[in-house]
């Protein structure tokens, strides 16, 4: 028994797991203390369920408490001898691979969260920036200057908002000329003067205008005429 003893001994279970070897009798043959050794397991300082579990004589996982210690196991049965092997791997150990993975898994979520939070950051200067100029310039055009330049050379939604605003700006500009035109040749009417000629390429609802005062300035001279 001693030699069986020290040949249990030698076996060796990942860095701090060990056997239990119980005979058919249920006295310990091995078991890590040596004052228990030859001694029967219901003096050992083992749980009862994994002591009632060796009494059966029933393979079986088991989950057991040592020696004030969590330990994760396997009973097995030495062929008809009666005789059982207990493995047992102390909780800390047993969860180690669960453990690494788990906390490669965090690092690898927090990388990834850091990643994507400069993406975000970055993504957001690229649309704030532009949109700062577009306010810029439309607060300009709001307190009436014209003369503005927009700087968004990007292809996205917000470079297809700010071709758009140039040409609302462009537009805005023909506008004007298309009024300041327009007041010249009421006031030249006005001063009795229908010699004039509209210059602008007038579009939208201007060209309606620009048919008005063509159509007042054909009217007004066959009357003239009529009436000389």
């Amino acid at each position: 028994l001693d030699r069986l003893h020290d040949v249990m001994k030698s076996y060796k279970l990942g860095n701090t797991g060990y056997y239990i070897l119980a005979s058919a009798q249920n006295q310990l043959i091995y078991y890590p203390d040596a004052s228990m050794q030859n001694k029967n397991l219901v003096e050992s300082k083992m749980s009862k369920n994994v002591i009632q579990a060796i009494q059966s004589k029933k393979e079986q996982l088991i989950d057991f408490t040592d020696r004030g210690t969590t330990d994760h196991g396997y009973i097995s049965t030495i062929g008809t001898t009666q005789w059982t092997v207990t493995t047992a791997m102390p909780d800390a150990e047993y969860f180690a691979p669960f453990n690494a993975a788990l906390q490669t898994m965090l690092i690898v979520f927090l990388v990834a969260l850091v990643i994507l939070f400069t993406l975000i950051v970055l993504v957001s200067k690229e649309i704030v920036k532009p949109l700062g100029k577009l306010k810029k310039v439309a607060n300009e055009v709001a307190d009436g200057n014209l003369n503005v330049t927009l700087d968004v050379t990007s292809s996205d939604e917000i470079g297809q908002v700010a071709t758009a605003f140039k040409r609302t700006v462009v537009r805005l500009k023909d506008y004007i000329a298309y009024i300041n035109e327009i007041t010249a040749t009421l006031n030249r009417i006005a001063s009795g003067d229908l010699t004039f000629t509209l210059k602008c390429q007038y579009t939208g609802e201007f060209a309606k205008l620009k048919e008005s005062l063509t159509n007042i300035k054909v009217s007004l001279t066959k009357l003239l005429q009529n009436i000389d």
